[in-house]
């Protein structure tokens, strides 16, 4: 294995959401941003689809990153990362314990692969 790739959202995000892309984006958007994915015949791109994803929806750690990147592990790492809680007086918990959370759940992924 070449290694492990971690993803990690920012603020707001979500685990898998920050990384998915769904063809409905597109439909919404205003006009100006339909007329710069218009295609020679004036039709505008709605569905990107992938190999394993017919539907259009891309997951791109799954869909799209291990057809560049072979032989590596691709994670992606949740967390409460609504900023309201980074300012709440009481914090469920810092930035500090965030950290600590993702390196024991980091080592602990790395754990459960060691073949014995």
């Amino acid at each position: 294995m070449l290694g492990s790739i971690i993803l990690v959202h920012g603020l707001g995000g979500h685990p898998i959401d920050t990384w998915t892309w769904k063809p409905s984006i597109l439909n919404k958007a205003s006009s100006g941003i339909k007329d710069a994915f218009k295609s020679k015949k004036g039709q505008a791109v709605t569905d990107v689809g992938s190999a394993s994803s017919p539907t259009g929806i891309v997951f791109w750690p799954k869909d799209l990153l291990p057809l560049s990147i072979k032989n590596a592990r691709i994670l992606t790492y949740g967390y409460d990362s609504d900023p309201v809680h980074f300012f709440e007086s009481v914090h469920r918990s810092s930035i500090y314990q965030q950290a600590t959370n993702f390196l024991d759940d980091l080592a602990a992924e790395r754990a459960a692969d060691v073949c014995i």
